[in-house]
């Protein structure tokens, strides 16, 4: 158990709960927006700019690999950003780069 106090915790602020279907549909409709949401800015921004450069690398005609590419990170952004909530809901640490769907146990 983690007992060191989140640093909104220690700051007296109160923890406001994250939708992790709200972050899944953000990150669905602009590719790491669910992250930008979920606090992991720089995550966000490093997200959309790989699957931008993915899909103008198909756009300019440099192959198919682009558009997969950027399909699968745009895949990675929604089930990150929706396990991110969820470990946060659950009081379990999010860090700036931590990735939602590796590692953490759901509380009971």
């Amino acid at each position: 158990m983690n007992t060191q106090p989140s640093s909104e915790a220690a700051t007296g602020q109160q923890q406001t709960k994250r939708s992790p279907y709200l972050a899944g549909i953000l990150s669905f409709l602009f590719c790491g927006a669910g992250q930008i949401y979920n606090k992991q800015v720089a995550k966000g921004i490093c997200l959309f700019v790989v699957a931008v450069g993915g899909f103008a690398s198909y756009m300019l005609n440099y192959g198919p690999m682009g558009r997969i590419l950027a399909s699968i990170v745009m895949l990675i952004s929604i089930v990150d950003a929706q396990g991110n909530a969820r470990k946060f809901n659950n009081g379990q640490p999010v860090g700036k780069w931590g990735w939602g769907f590796i590692g953490g146990k759901k509380k009971k």
